[in-house]
């Protein structure tokens, strides 16, 4: 049975130190991407300030046909830069669920690992039970030897019903982690829909502008 624990705890440890590494190697990846549309979203957000800057100077010159076709062209370009800068900040989310999606996996994973392991013990144990107290007491040679053995078989399976718990709170916080940046994410769809929108209307007011001042 010692032996049975033994091998069974090795695998358990294997399988989820496995499943460690992978996760730990996800969010390096995930970095890199959020620090180049990071930088990218900083590019985009001065070239917003440099639209409103532009559109401030116009405004405090003569309306013309041609100031007014400047305006409605900055205002268009500034909510151009600003679908980009919607865009980015989308990727990046998506980069954090997907992450948060594959930890969630290895938890479960994990999980599932452990339990085999507790499952395989119970058996042994239940092997245990039905072996008489002589057969027991000769295999194991002492009765120090007896009461260790049946010990070490409990002390594995509240260390894998611990990592179990522990895993599953785990897994709880990722998924409320994973659920809070898809709320986020739907939030930037939406307001790129919104500027999108905004787009959209400004082309409307150009065509109209040039031709109110043509008729």
């Amino acid at each position: 049975v010692l032996l049975c624990c033994t091998i069974l705890t090795c695998g358990v440890f294997l399988a989820i130190t496995g499943s460690r590494v992978f996760a730990e190697e996800a969010p390096a990846q995930i970095l890199l991407q959020i620090g180049d549309q990071e930088k990218k979203i900083a590019d985009l957000e001065v070239e917003i300030a440099s639209y409103e800057k532009e559109l401030v100077k116009i405004e405090g010159e003569k309306q013309t046909l041609q100031s007014a076709v400047r305006e409605l062209d900055l205002s268009k370009k500034k909510v151009q830069a600003s679908i980009r800068v919607e865009e980015q900040k989308i990727k990046a989310l998506d980069g954090e669920i997907t992450d948060l999606g594959g930890k969630i996996g290895d938890a479960e994973d994990a999980i599932d690992t452990l339990k085999d392991g507790m499952r395989a013990l119970v058996v042994q144990m239940n092997i245990v039970e039905e072996t008489t107290m002589l057969e027991t007491l000769l295999r194991a040679k002492s009765i120090d030897g007896l009461w260790s053995e049946v010990d070490s078989v409990g002390q594995v399976n509240t260390h894998l019903r611990a990592r179990v718990n522990e895993l599953g709170e785990q897994k709880k916080n990722l998924a409320y982690a994973k659920q809070g940046s898809e709320e986020k994410r739907d939030e930037r769809l939406n307001h790129q829909a919104t500027l999108l929108a905004q787009r959209r209307a400004l082309d409307v007011r150009v065509i109209e502008t040039v031709s109110r001042e043509l008729d």
